[in-house]
């Protein structure tokens, strides 16, 4: 069995569509055709079921799918690493990150990695959300990421997000608003309030979740404004415009808006590295293992 046919197994598990999954991968739809119904000829069980409306896995299928991707990662990562060795540990590695996401872990993490790695230079790309990072790791215009995964987020297959830090969401409110008194917030007394909503372009998982809040909560919102930055995000704030819900990091960015925990217990979310699996930059893994010992030292003060 052909390491590329796998990988057309799993993206097409990922994305039930042969179609979307030949035009990801460049090849034809009946190509891709062959290959699955070669998969399953040498495996002896039928992996997919196909009808005019849908495809979905079988049982089996799932379970291959599963096994498929670790697979394909350990084979990766194996190979990866003896191509990366062989470098010699020397070249650039472009970094990308969120604004203040991982701010203070970045900064000594740098200082760490430059210890240990002199001769790779560092190439550090700002970008305001994640829809811009997702694109730019697409275009391999970065080979590593740092961004924010929340629960309802799924990265394609072929991609690799490692935890760094764990973070919640709080409630945003001006200092004015009756609501700053409180220690914490039931995201339904939010909706008594004009409500801020990130642009579901720029931060799809983020407007996703918080219309998940609004959903939950069984209530309508007062009213609705758009954010395409945080920055704007947190002037309206302020300006006692509306309420939102944002990231807690966030904090070190207002003047004077309060933010306060939330009484949810899907309000967390996870800042971590994104990568391509088979991005085998140097220095790459090495720089996400820097990071991660570094928030673990600091953790444990």
């Amino acid at each position: 069995m052909e390491t590329q046919h796998i990988r057309e197994f799993i993206d097409l598990g990922y994305t039930l569509n042969y179609r979307q999954t030949a035009e990801r991968l460049f090849i034809s739809q009946p190509t891709l055709s062959k290959h699955i119904t070669k998969m399953e000829q040498e495996l002896g069980v039928q992996l997919f079921i196909r009808t005019k409306q849908f495809v979905r896995l079988t049982t089996c299928g799932e379970q291959f799918y599963e096994k498929a991707k670790k697979i394909v990662t350990i084979y990766d990562e194996v190979t990866n690493k003896i191509l990366c060795s062989r470098k010699n540990m020397e070249g650039t590695l472009r970094v990308g990150y969120l604004d203040n996401a991982i701010r203070h872990e970045l900064v000594s993490g740098i200082e760490d990695f430059k210890a240990k790695y002199p001769n790779i230079t560092l190439s550090l790309i700002s970008s305001k959300n994640p829809g811009e990072i997702e694109h730019a790791i697409k275009d391999d215009a970065m080979d590593i990421a740092l961004t924010l995964s929340f629960s309802n987020t799924v990265f394609p297959p072929e991609w690799y997000f490692e935890e760094i830090k764990p973070d919640i969401l709080a409630a945003v409110v001006s200092k004015s608003n009756l609501l700053s008194e409180k220690s914490k917030v039931d995201f339904s007394e939010l909706l008594e309030y004009p409500l801020l909503f990130p642009n579901a372009t720029a931060f799809t998982d983020y407007s996703k979740c918080l219309r998940n809040f609004v959903k939950n909560s069984n209530r309508s919102a007062n009213e609705i404004y758009e954010f395409s930055d945080i920055d704007t995000a947190l002037i309206m704030v302020e300006s006692g415009i509306g309420v939102t819900v944002m990231p807690k990091h966030i904090k070190c960015r207002a003047h004077s808006a309060k933010f306060i925990d939330l009484n949810d217990s899907n309000a967390i979310f996870s800042i971590g590295a994104l990568r391509k699996i088979t991005n085998c930059t140097p220095g790459s893994k090495e720089f996400i293992e820097t990071l991660l010992l570094k928030y673990q030292d600091q953790n444990n003060y």
